[in-house]
C-alpha cells in the first residue's frame, strides 16, 4: 500500500489576537487625521519665520542663494500658505515662495 505523505497543517496556538483590517479600513483611519487639518490655517502667532528666520541664508533649486526677508504684515494667504519671502543674490528679486522648495545654507 502507498503511504500518503502530504503534511497536514497543524493546529496553531491559540493567543489572543486583534481581528484583521481590510485594507480600505487602514487606509481610511490613516488618512482621516490628515483630513482633520487639511486646509486649516495655521494659527495667528505663526509664520514661515518659525521655521525659516529672518535673515538666515536658504537655498533654492531653481533660484539659488537668497536671505529670508520680513513676512508681509496682515496678508492671509501668505500665512496661511506658509509663504517664505526670499531675496535672491544673484537675480536681486524677491520672491515669496512654499517652504517645501527651500533648504536652509550653513556658512
Amino acid at each position: 500500500r502507498a503511504m500518503d505523505h502530504r503534511q497536514t497543517q497543524q493546529p496553531s496556538r491559540s493567543s489572543p489576537k486583534e481581528p484583521a483590517r481590510s485594507a480600505r479600513q487602514l487606509s481610511t483611519s490613516r488618512n482621516s487625521n490628515k483630513a482633520e487639518f487639511r486646509g486649516e490655517a495655521p494659527p495667528d502667532d505663526m509664520d514661515s519665520t518659525l521655521f525659516f528666520p529672518v535673515g538666515s541664508s536658504v537655498k533654492h533649486k531653481m533660484h539659488g542663494e537668497g536671505v529670508v526677508q520680513t513676512p508681509p504684515k496682515d496678508d492671509a494667504r501668505f500665512a496661511e500658505k506658509m509663504l517664505v519671502r526670499v531675496k535672491f543674490m544673484d537675480e536681486s528679486l524677491e520672491w515669496d515662495l512654499p517652504m517645501d522648495g527651500l533648504m536652509h545654507t550653513y556658512d
